[in-house]
């Protein structure tokens, strides 16, 4: 009778495992999406919105990252945020060392966004966003 019972315990985690796996894999998005509006650059990420306010772009820094020419700019390293399914999004390493704030799906070109030093503030980490047409991104944000 244990045994049964236990079977049918172990079967309903696998079974579970596997829903779960199966809905994160067909819901986690492909690419980034994202919106600027009111002055705002808003990011729509699995566990909700990420806003950053315009003015605190370096917007003469901003540029186009292809990753096949510059390849240090592949994410390596998972700091904080989450990473699976062909979708990266949060605090990430990058080959060449750097820190950044990732947003990053199947992409194979993003934008590269430094922000300002403000005053009285310690220096932030540069945005990295994923877009299939990096030009309208650097549109909006300029």
């Amino acid at each position: 009778m244990q045994d049964q019972r236990a079977g049918k315990i172990v079967l309903a985690t696998v079974v579970a495992t596997c829903a779960l796996l199966a809905w994160m894999y067909f819901f986690t998005p492909k690419t980034v999406q994202w919106q600027v509006a009111d002055g705002v650059l808003d990011i729509k990420r699995l566990t909700g919105h990420a806003r950053f306010p315009l003015n605190t772009f370096d917007e003469a820094a901003v540029r186009v990252v292809d990753f096949e020419a510059e390849p240090g700019f592949r994410a390596r390293g998972r700091v904080n945020g989450f990473d699976g399914f062909g979708y990266r999004c949060g605090h990430f390493r990058l080959a060449n060392g750097t820190e950044v704030e990732l947003d990053l799906g199947n992409e194979t070109r993003a934008v590269l966004i430094p922000r300002k030093v403000l005053p009285g503030q310690r220096p932030t980490r540069p945005l990295l966003v994923g877009a299939e047409d990096p030009t309208a991104l650097l549109r909006a944000i300029r």
